[in-house]
């Protein structure tokens, strides 16, 4: 069983992806708007179905921003990276099921512990990619606190 696979991407484009995303989360929290969650939604779907070269905010970054903002490569683990978009993808459609369908309140409590979450991810600290770990039993399940982890 294959754990990781290795790819290099630019360190600006996995910086863009990381922050736009968090700061999507937070916009549609702040003004409570579901068309943002839908974004969202589809971005994270779109990149994990894709993966990590081809995902949207990484490709308008490599394609648009890169050619002028010139970053250094860096190897990220495309397949934490699919993992972590697979379960944001999953939380983000609870969100929209509880926004649309079950309870708008609960909804946007939802959307606001993604937005911590996803924020706390693109400072380097991938709740998803430690489960991850703890899955495949490769690191400790105990410590989310430890080192940075540059795959979210």
């Amino acid at each position: 069983m294959i754990t990781h696979k290795p790819v290099e991407i630019n360190e600006g484009a996995h910086y863009f992806c990381r922050y736009a995303l968090a700061i999507l989360l937070w916009l549609a929290y702040m003004t409570h708007s579901k068309e943002l969650i839908i974004v969202v939604t589809i971005i994270f779907i779109l990149s994990a179905e894709l993966r990590i070269r081809k995902a949207p905010l990484i490709w308008i970054f490599t394609y648009f921003f890169g050619p002028i903002i010139k970053f250094r490569s860096i190897v990220v683990d495309e397949l934490s990276l699919r993992f972590m978009h697979t379960i944001a993808s999953v939380f983000s459609m609870i969100c929209l099921i509880f926004l649309y369908g079950i309870n708008d309140k609960v909804g946007w409590i939802i959307v606001g512990i993604f937005a911590i979450f996803k924020t706390i991810a693109a400072l380097g600290y991938c709740p998803a990619t430690k489960l991850r770990s703890c899955i495949l039993g490769g690191g400790s399940c105990c410590s989310i606190i430890g080192k940075k982890n540059k795959t979210c």
